[in-house]
C-alpha cells in the first residue's frame, strides 16, 4: 500500500478585514492505491521565510497523525468475517 500526497489547496490566508494572516491553507488528497479510498485534509501553516516546499512538508507532518488514524481504521474493509470461527479474513 502506497499514499499518494496530492496538493488540492495552497493558499494565503486571510483574515475577516480581507488582510493576511501571515498563514497559509495547504489541503491534500490523500489516496490509498491499494482500495482507492480517498481522504481530503487541510492545515493553516505560519509562512513566515519558509519555503513553498517547507511549508507543505509541515502540512504534511501536521496531517500525519490524522491520516495514519484514517488508514488503520480502514484495516479490516473487503475482508470476510467467518461467524463460525468468529475471525476475519
Amino acid at each position: 500500500m502506497a499514499l499518494i500526497y496530492k496538493i488540492t489547496t495552497f493558499e494565503a490566508e486571510i483574515d475577516a478585514s480581507n488582510n493576511p494572516t501571515g498563514k497559509k491553507n495547504v489541503g491534500f488528497e490523500v489516496t490509498d492505491d491499494s482500495n482507492k479510498g480517498v481522504y481530503f485534509i487541510n492545515k493553516s501553516i505560519e509562512i513566515g521565510s519558509k519555503t513553498d516546499d517547507e511549508v507543505t512538508d509541515e502540512a504534511y507532518t501536521a496531517s500525519k497523525d490524522q491520516v495514519d488514524a484514517w488508514v488503520a481504521s480502514r484495516a479490516n474493509l473487503g475482508k470476510t468475517f467467518d461467524p463460525m470461527s468468529k475471525k476475519i479474513t
